[in-house]
């Protein structure tokens, strides 16, 4: 059985969610976000932000709007909602794990696109 991350429902009846979620996949296999764990964004000492894929995914919706907590707040788990991700958080809490675990961005781009190849065409 696949794992899996969102809503398939949401994502075949909304297009705009859709959008955002080919928008997260190409953020983050565009090298463009450095990987971090813990957080959603930590701040390096020379500055750089660095995420974890689902502070990517806050800042693709509210670009500058992630803060560097260990959680989703309340208005970054609305925000993955807007992706179409889980009520219940099990998602959050397995793409946090894949993250947390040393998973590359691009793996974890490519398993969200095999997962759910038929829901994003």
């Amino acid at each position: 059985m696949s794992e899996q991350f969102f809503d398939v429902q949401k994502l075949r009846r909304r297009p705009k969610t859709r959008a955002r979620v080919l928008a997260w996949i190409a953020a983050l296999r565009s090298g463009e976000y450095r990987r971090t764990s813990g957080r959603l964004r930590r701040t390096t000492t020379r500055g750089t932000d660095r995420y974890c894929c689902l502070g990517v995914a806050c800042d693709i919706i509210k670009p500058g709007k992630v803060d560097g907590s260990a959680f989703l707040t309340a208005s970054e788990a609305e925000r993955f909602a807007l992706l179409g991700g889980t009520a219940d958080g099990s998602a959050q809490r397995k793409l946090a794990n894949l993250n947390d675990h040393g998973t590359s961005f691009k793996r974890i781009a490519r398993k969200l696109e095999r997962v759910y190849a038929e829901a994003l065409a």
